[in-house]
């Protein structure tokens, strides 16, 4: 319901006019008001005004008792007390059978009857005035302006009535005075005094006509705002209650067993308002608002209802009867339960996170405040330790199986987490898969050991819609006041932690350290260079060959992606991939090196394969088979030269896309490569349903290999027994010495790729090198 911006002025006070004051119009309903009102004025004044004309009739009878007309005059006596007695039982029922309205013959009965009375006592007085002496003149004139002046009074309600009673009596005085020879200074008072009395009835009319229109517009405006609460009860969701003096409900309007969806009868009779059985914001206020009976306003009680806790907006203003007294409060009220509930929600989001139900970045901030005040006042050793836990893999999670199921496993964690906390404690999710974790009043080897149950609680597999997902999580922790003196400190050195834990593996638990800063600054010195490296072309490829056991011919190479700064000069990709894969630049990499690896292997001879490395971020983009097909077709490049390498964390989330994603590719005709077989994941299972070209025997295998009855030994002769039952060739990585290179052979490996057949090398070298191995083969 719109609120109105501004209020009308009050309309002027109504000014009668003559067709008001007569009200003789039948089609104005007003009128017929002022006529009933008019008539109710004479039937009440009728009782005292009549009597006063029938003593003034005794009296005038009394003075002309001796008087030859005496007799005449008891009859005219007798027909005046008829006719009083007449007007004086129609009075009577008028005021019991009293109406609203009264037409306009109603109005002129009246003046006819008040015309007749005045004509009969008009008559008497010339008839008597031959007869009199001059004290029964002077007695008869001072009857006739009493007679004039009680006539006035009694029919004053009805203006014509006056007027037709006053003037038949004032022209019959006047004719007295003509007949008596009066002084023309009799006529003149006789004049101001009819005047007089004209001005009298007129302001009495007026008065009346006036009190009418003003009942008239109070009753229009209490009909208005009766229609205007009306429909503001059906439009909104407001209602109106009543109390008694001792504060029990005793009206509660219609609406609100509308809005409640209780009967009104249930709340009847009872104090639902009372401040001290139910919840109240400002409970004070209502409590001293109702002692004190003043008017309050949007005050909010909580009462019960039905097991339900709602919310009431109570505005109340007492009321008082007509001695003063305390009568009780009216008011209206609002239901506010679902905009109280929508702002507690509002109002819980801002400090908890919508997905997992935990605190948020924001809310954390107040426990670390509260953790780090309590380790102040301690004295003691223990101070408050600050965890920040991040998932291992979880990317892959989101990447291979969906977001909704990463959101599943992030609700998971977050139940664990809280689970892990024996003593208290408080958990947020910061973001992502970024959780934190604050306790109270511990020391450094405690919160290590904290932090490993938490890292070998979220490392236990997850079961989610059916899926099998394994996961792991590294911590970093800070201890405060001596790890940092503020929040912002110690939030600073915790994340430092963290991506030390990060750097040195999966389910690693890290405590801070000064020296991390450097490591800190000079990650992101390598992110900001790392984007850069992209724009200025600072990426090169290496090519290491990959040669054939039985006659030691080069097959293959691998392509493997360097960086050199102009600065940090060539950094590592052990650094640098890792942080291009937290960046997600890893696509844009990945694009170039494969666009790059086929273009060199155009030049290279035909039976001479390519090896490109994929990231698990690349193996879940729908883009790459045709990433691939584009490459090959624009270089001319057969798809059968073509290996892309996978690691085994790939299968980590058993998800069928990613074999889905292996099983495309393979049927585009490219190779598909899984290097570092036996480090990583522990299942089998997927060399079952996967079809690989070739298995690479990780460097730790190879190495040990040389003691032919070593557990390395043994690894290596079953991974190359099951590959040929599987139809793969084997490749062993990192062989760097003619032992090594024996031992694998052997074993029955049939490539070998390491320094001892050759280290990585530039494009050009590797194209000179098979240039020459072609001239020699065509030389032999």
């Amino acid at each position: 319901m719109e609120t109105p911006t501004s209020v009308s002025p009050e309309p002027p006070a109504f000014q009668p006019r003559w067709r008001d004051i007569l009200a003789l119009c039948d089609d104005d309903p007003i009128a017929g008001r002022v006529r009933a009102e008019q008539l109710g004025e004479i039937a009440r004044s009728v009782p005292f005004g009549g009597g006063a004309l029938l003593m003034l009739a005794v009296m005038v009878t009394a003075i002309f008792r001796h008087s030859p007309a005496f007799h005449g005059l008891l009859l005219w006596l007798a027909f005046m007390t008829g006719t009083l007695g007449y007007g004086l039982r129609q009075a009577r029922m008028r005021r019991v059978h009293a109406r609203e309205t009264l037409p306009a013959r109603a109005a002129l009965a009246v003046a006819a009857r008040a015309l007749a009375i005045g004509a009969m006592w008009a008559a008497i007085f010339p008839a008597l005035v031959s007869a009199c002496d001059s004290h029964q003149r002077a007695a008869l004139a001072g009857l006739h302006i009493a007679m004039i002046s009680a006539g006035a009074f009694v029919f004053a309600g009805v203006p014509i009535a006056a007027f037709a009673f006053v003037g038949a009596l004032i022209a019959s005085l006047l004719l007295v005075m003509t007949m008596t020879g009066a002084p023309v200074s009799s006529f003149a008072l006789v004049g101001i005094i009819g005047a007089m009395i004209a001005r009298g009835v007129i302001a009495h009319a007026r008065t009346i006509v006036s009190h009418v229109h003003a009942h008239e517009r109070l009753r229009k405006r209490g009909d208005m705002i009766g229609m205007l609460l009306s429909e503001y009860e059906r439009a909104g969701a407001d209602w109106l209650w009543e109390t008694d003096a001792e504060g029990r409900c005793t009206h509660l309007s219609p609406r609100f067993a509308e809005v409640i969806g209780q009967p009104v009868t249930h709340f009847l009779g009872h104090q639902i308002f009372d401040p001290e059985r139910s919840q109240a914001l400002n409970k004070d206020e209502l409590a001293t608002a109702i002692r004190a009976r003043q008017t309050f306003r949007n005050i909010q009680v909580g009462p019960v209802v039905d097991r339900d806790q709602r919310w009431w907006s109570l505005s109340g203003t007492p009321r008082f009867d007509a001695r003063g007294h305390f009568a009780g409060f009216t008011g209206v009220g609002s239901d506010v339960t679902e905009q109280r509930r929508a702002r507690e929600q509002i109002e819980r989001m801002a400090t908890h996170d919508g997905l997992t139900g935990l605190a948020n970045r924001a809310a954390i901030r107040g426990h670390i405040q509260a953790a780090l005040d309590t380790a102040r006042g301690g004295g003691g050793s223990a101070g408050c330790a600050v965890m920040m836990i991040d998932l291992d893999r979880f990317k892959g999670v989101n990447d291979t199986l969906g977001h909704h199921m990463g959101d599943e496993l992030l609700r998971e964690v977050a139940r664990r987490l809280q689970a892990s906390l024996r003593h208290g404690g408080a958990v947020a999710r910061l973001g992502g898969d970024e959780f934190a974790v604050v306790l109270s009043g511990i020391n450094p080897p405690t919160a290590r050991a904290v932090a490993a149950r938490i890292v070998d609680t979220l490392s236990e597999g997850y079961s989610i819609k059916g899926s099998a997902i394994r996961i792991g999580a590294s911590v970093g922790i800070a201890i405060g006041p001596a790890d940092g003196e503020t929040i912002d400190d110690i939030l600073r050195a915790a994340d430092l932690a963290l991506y030390r834990a990060k750097g040195d593996g999966r389910g690693v638990v890290r405590l801070y350290e000064p020296a991390l800063h450097n490591d800190a600054e000079e990650r992101r010195a390598l992110e900001t260079a790392l984007r850069v490296a992209l724009r200025e072309d600072q990426f090169s490829l290496m090519f290491q060959p990959i040669c054939d056991l039985g006659h030691g011919a080069v097959v293959g190479f691998e392509a493997l992606l360097r960086w050199k700064h102009p600065v940090l000069g060539q950094v590592s990709p052990a650094k640098f991939i890792p942080i291009a894969e937290d960046l997600g630049l890893m696509d844009t990499i990945g694009e170039w090196v494969l666009r790059t690896a086929c273009a060199w292997a155009s030049r290279w001879p035909r039976h001479i394969g390519i090896s490109v490395n994929l990231s698990p971020s690349q193996l879940i983009n729908p883009r790459l088979p045709g990433l691939v097909l584009n490459a090959l077709a624009t270089h001319g490049v057969s798809p059968d030269r073509l290996e892309l390498e996978v690691t085994e964390s790939i299968f980590l989330n058993e998800d069928n896309n990613t074999r889905g994603a292996l099983d495309q590719l393979s049927r585009l005709g490219v190779r598909i490569g899984l290097d570092d077989f036996g480090t990583g994941y522990s299942s089998l299972g997927y060399l079952r349903t996967t079809i690989f070209n070739t298995i690479k025997i990780d460097r730790c295998f190879v190495r040990d290999a040389i003691d032919g009855a070593s557990q390395s030994a043994a690894i290596v002769r079953h991974i190359v027994g099951l590959a040929a039952s599987l139809g793969m060739e084997t490749v062993a990585e990192g062989a760097e010495t003619i032992e090594e290179m024996n031992a694998v052979r052997d074993l029955g490996c049939g490539l070998v790729q390491g320094y001892f057949t050759g280290r990585p090398m530039a494009a050009e070298d590797a194209l000179a090198l098979v240039a020459s191995l072609s001239m020699e083969a065509r030389a032999a």
